[in-house]
């Protein structure tokens, strides 16, 4: 890795904890962060996770829409929450699958009776 991206990550790791703390417990929208740090709400998204990999008590709900720093109840309420998005995730996968699966299918159909029919031939009426 790039050292000098590494040092640009781990500043806005630090700016992102900074202004984590300065919220006392309330929430604060992606958004906002990286608009205080120079950085878009997806990239903050994105920190945030390396964070919570990294150790930090760090909640978030659809709610609250935002993150902050919680207290233990927080972080499991977090992680149910989580938990229950891979699996809607999950499902949503399972049901694009089966349903890519499906147009395959009809694609070769097609292809099929489009095998049986040679060039040119056309339908004899007596």
């Amino acid at each position: 890795m790039d050292t000098e991206i590494y040092k640009n990550r781990e500043l806005a790791q630090n700016q992102v904890i900074d202004i984590l703390q300065k919220q006392n417990g309330h929430p604060i929208h992606s958004i906002q962060i990286g608009d205080k740090i120079n950085l878009s709400g997806s990239q903050v998204d994105d920190i945030v996770l390396e964070l919570r990999s990294l150790g930090f008590a760090i909640c978030g709900d659809d709610a609250h829409a935002g993150y902050w720093f919680g207290t233990p109840a927080e972080v499991k309420k977090t992680v149910e929450g989580l938990k229950n998005r891979v699996e809607l995730e999950k499902l949503v996968i399972r049901m694009w699958e089966q349903r890519m699966k499906m147009e395959v299918a009809e694609q070769q159909d097609k292809a099929i009776g489009q095998e049986d029919e040679l060039p040119g031939q056309q339908e004899m009426s007596l």
